[in-house]
């Protein structure tokens, strides 16, 4: 298989089928696979991934696919030069678009951007104030996932009931896990956001398989990055590469939710040997 694009969906697909045998490539068009999280974490995810046997092939753009006999030939333009790949199956895993370029809505003056239907803090779109949008096709700032979707739909349904007292949206902090082996999550600032906010932040990153967690498991990618304020010793943000990342993720969530310290984290008694423990180590 041929996957173009490793976001998300590509690499989660990408896994389940190297484990099931198939040889896989993976093609983008950036310098490395999902964009969006930390590239340290993401680099341990890609160590693991090439270990199951994915071969990845970066800075390249798909300029033609062709059907063969037999396969299909993926055609790449990559520094400048051509290059080729040759699989049964060949999946376009770019990247999602709103499924809005049907429904004519330039004709109600319904404004639109790429990433959906323009929407102000009321999830009502800023020229036709008759409609309203959330979900995958609003553009809202709200990350594309299934609970924000959710916390968008019961905004607008207050907005369209008593529109005369209208809701804001206010999302708290948003968690976002890649379902790969090891689960790659992350929750809250990056480091360049961080930077960019002004905050004075204490950086820990490490990678941990000498942990007894690690240990019982045979990983030796697990790994993680917490930002914490020097003021307020509450975490910033936390980025994680392991097998139970994605329940781990959610022990920062209410950390940050709560506005805990990281004093009051590590002071906090866990059930023992659990992933969630670990959370006393890297705050």
């Amino acid at each position: 298989m041929i996957f173009i694009g490793a976001g998300y969906i590509g690499m989660e697909f990408a896994h389940m089928a190297a484990r099931l045998g198939v040889k896989v490539t993976m093609m983008d068009v950036a310098s490395r696979p999902l964009t969006n999280f930390d590239e340290d974490m993401v680099g341990y995810l890609v160590t693991a991934s090439e270990k199951l046997g994915i071969n990845f092939i970066f800075n390249a753009e798909v300029s033609e696919i062709e059907k063969l006999r037999k396969n299909f030939r993926v055609t790449a333009i990559k520094d400048g030069k051509e290059i080729s790949a040759k699989a049964e199956l060949v999946f376009n895993t770019a990247g999602r678009v709103p499924s809005i370029e049907d429904l004519d809505i330039e004709k109600g003056n319904v404004s639109f951007s790429k990433k959906g239907v323009s929407v102000n803090k009321t999830l009502q779109n800023t020229t036709n104030k008759n409609v309203y949008a959330c979900g995958d096709v609003s553009d809202s700032t709200g990350l594309p996932l299934t609970p924000l979707s959710s916390q968008e739909a019961l905004i607008v349904i207050a907005n369209l009931l008593n529109p005369e007292k209208p809701k804001e949206v206010n999302f708290p902090p948003q968690p976002s896990v890649v379902f790969t082996l090891p689960n790659l999550a992350s929750v809250g600032l990056s480091e360049k956001e961080a930077k960019e906010k002004g905050y004075e932040y204490r950086l820990e990153h490490k990678l941990v398989p000498q942990w007894f967690n690690a240990k019982r498991v045979n990983t030796e990618e697990y790994a993680y990055k917490t930002l914490v304020d020097k003021k307020t010793n509450l975490v910033l943000g936390a980025h994680l590469v392991g097998p139970e990342a994605s329940e781990i993720i959610n022990m920062f969530v209410m950390a940050m939710c709560g506005k805990l310290t990281c004093k009051e984290l590590k002071t906090m008694i866990y059930a023992y040997p659990t992933w969630g423990s670990d959370i006393k180590g890297m705050v």
